[in-house]
C-alpha cells in the first residue's frame, strides 16, 4: 500500500464537496431531474471516499511519522472522516424532503388533468364564414389565421379550408384561382388587398362612428351604443389608429354620439377628474371607462326593476288567491241553479235557464235550447 490512497482521498473529498454544492443548487432551482442525478453521483463518490478512508487509516498506522504521535494522527483522520459523513447525511435528508414535495405536486398535476378530461367534452370549433363584407373581416381572420400560420398544414389543404369558409363575393373571388400549393399565398395576399385593405377599413369604421352620430335620434339602447363604440374603436386600434395618436380626432366623434343626459353626466365627471388629478381631461380612455361604468349601472338598475316588478306580480297573485273577489275579471261564473220551464217551450223544445251569481248578486240569466248544438247563442240578459 503506498501514498496513492492519500492522493485519492484528497481528490474524492473535493469531488464530494462540489457535488453537495451542485445538489443544493438544483434543489434551490426546483429542478428534480438534475437534483436526482446529483444525488446519485454524490452517493457513488461518498461510497468510494469512505472505502478510501479505511485504506488511509491502515496506511498511517503502518507508516507512522516519527515526529508525531500515531494516535493523534489517527484521531484527526477519524474526525475529518466523520465531518464528511455528517455532510453527506445532511445532503441526503435535504434531497429526501425535496423528493417528497416534488412527488406530491406531481400527483396533484396528474390527477387534475385526468379529472378535467373525464368531465369536460368541448364541442368542435366552427369556423366563421366570410361573405366579402369588410366589417366581417376581423371576426373571420381571427380564427382562420391559426390555419394560415400552422406549418403542419399543407398549402393546398389551407386553400380547401379557405374555399369552405368563404361565401358570396369572397367565394367567387377565391374560386377564380386554381387550387394548388403555389396559388394559396397569392390568393390570401389578394384577398386581403381586395376586402381588408387597411385604409379602406379605417374609412369604414370612421364612417360607422359618424353613422352613430347621425342616428343618435333613433331608438337605440345606451348599452348597444356603447358596445358598438367599443367595437369600432378596438377595430381602429387593430388597424394602427391608436388612441394616443388619434385621440383628438376620435374624441369628438365619440362624444357627439352619446345621449345628452349621459354627456351632461360625463362633463361633471370630467370636471371632477380635472380638479382631483393631473390627467388630460380630453383623454379618450377616460370617456370610454366612464361609458362602461354607466352601462354597468344601467344593467344593475334593470335587474333591480325586474326584481321589483316580479315581487309586485307575486304579491298581486297571492292576494287574488286569498281573496278572489278583488278581481272580478278572473272569476268564471258557475251555474248555481237550473230550472226546466215546460210552459215556455215551443213544440218539441224545452229550455234550461242557467242563473249566474257573483258576490251574491244576480248577474246573468242564460237560456239554452236543447235542440241546438251550440249553447249560449240564444238569450243572454245581464243585470
Amino acid at each position: 500500500m503506498d501514498k496513492n490512497c492519500l492522493i485519492q482521498r484528497k481528490v474524492l473529498r473535493s469531488a464530494v464537496t462540489k457535488t453537495i454544492s451542485e445538489l443544493d443548487n438544483c434543489i434551490a432551482a426546483n429542478d428534480f431531474p438534475a437534483a436526482s442525478l446529483a444525488f446519485t453521483k454524490l452517493e457513488e463518490k461518498t461510497k468510494r471516499l469512505f472505502e478510501n478512508d479505511e485504506l488511509v487509516i491502515t496506511y498511517l498506522s503502518s507508516h507512522p511519522d516519527p515526529d508525531t504521535d500515531p494516535d493523534v494522527i489517527v484521531e484527526n483522520e477519524l474526525e475529518q472522516n466523520e465531518t464528511y459523513r455528517d455532510n453527506f447525511m445532511s445532503a441526503k435528508v435535504r434531497f429526501q424532503e425535496f423528493s417528497k414535495i416534488y412527488e406530491q405536486k406531481t400527483q396533484q398535476l396528474d390527477i387534475s388533468p385526468s379529472m378535467d378530461r373525464l368531465s369536460i367534452n368541448l364541442p368542435k370549433l366552427q369556423l366563421i364564414d366570410f361573405d366579402g363584407n369588410p366589417k366581417n373581416w376581423f371576426s373571420f381572420w381571427s380564427m382562420f389565421q391559426k390555419i394560415d400560420e400552422d406549418p403542419k398544414i399543407e398549402d393546398d389543404v389551407k386553400f380547401a379550408y379557405l374555399m369552405q369558409t368563404t361565401k358570396g363575393k369572397a367565394f367567387d373571388f377565391v374560386q377564380s384561382y386554381h387550387v394548388s400549393k403555389g396559388e394559396y399565398k397569392t390568393v390570401i395576399k389578394n384577398l386581403k388587398t381586395r376586402f381588408a385593405d387597411d385604409k379602406m377599413l379605417i374609412e369604414l369604421y370612421v364612417r360607422e362612428l359618424l353613422k352613430l352620430i347621425l342616428n343618435q335620434s333613433h331608438n337605440m339602447s345606451f348599452t348597444d351604443l356603447v358596445d358598438q363604440l367599443d367595437t369600432y374603436l378596438r377595430c381602429l386600434e387593430n388597424l394602427g389608429v391608436t388612441k394616443e395618436k388619434y385621440a383628438c380626432m376620435l374624441y369628438p366623434l365619440v362624444e357627439a354620439s352619446i345621449p345628452e343626459q349621459i354627456l351632461i353626466a360625463w362633463e361633471r365627471e370630467r370636471n371632477s377628474i380635472s380638479r382631483n388629478s393631473t390627467a388630460n381631461t380630453h383623454d379618450l380612455d377616460l370617456l370610454i371607462q366612464f361609458l362602461r361604468s354607466e352601462v354597468v349601472s344601467a344593467e344593475r338598475l334593470r335587474i333591480a326593476k325586474a326584481f321589483c316588478a316580479g315581487e309586485k306580480d307575486k304579491n298581486k297573485t297571492s292576494r287574488q288567491k286569498t281573496d278572489p273577489s278583488r278581481d272580478l275579471s278572473s272569476v268564471t261564473p258557475s251555474p248555481l241553479h237550473r230550472v226546466l220551464l215546460p210552459k215556455q217551450k215551443a213544440k218539441g223544445e224545452s229550455r234550461i235557464f242557467f242563473v249566474y251569481f257573483v258576490r251574491k248578486k244576480l248577474t246573468a240569466v242564460v237560456t239554452v235550447s236543447r235542440r241546438k248544438k251550440c249553447p249560449f247563442k240564444n238569450e243572454k240578459r245581464k243585470f
